[in-house]
């Protein structure tokens, strides 16, 4: 591993991420970091992807990726990451979030 960062914030970023290439960019992270560098991401729970219109933001179309939480503890392990802690946060209906501290294994 390269000389890299102690740590990453990661909140409501890889939501956007397709699924099918969320190794590319967990890759991407862990290549950018030191050894045992901690880390803070914040997934959408759920399953499947959707795009979904803002209203807001002049009717932009985004991509939502949403996970289950041992499916994306899975990813972590495969990219030599290990949750620290763990948090569900449900903040309405439609969203409730997946929390993660994350330390990279050596």
């Amino acid at each position: 591993m390269s000389e890299g960062g102690d740590g990453f914030w990661a909140a409501a970023v890889l939501i956007h991420v397709p699924k099918e290439r969320i190794d590319e960019a967990m890759d991407a992270i862990k290549r950018n970091l030191k050894a045992q560098a901690v880390g803070f991401i914040a997934m959408k729970e759920g399953e499947g992807e959707k795009l979904e219109t803002k209203d807001y933001l002049d009717n932009t179309q985004y991509l939502f990726s949403y996970w289950q939480r041992d499916e994306f503890r899975d990813v972590l392990a495969k990219h030599g990451m290990i949750s620290r802690y763990e948090s569900y946060i449900p903040m309405s209906e439609r969203t409730k979030w997946l929390t993660y501290i994350v330390q990279v294994q050596t």
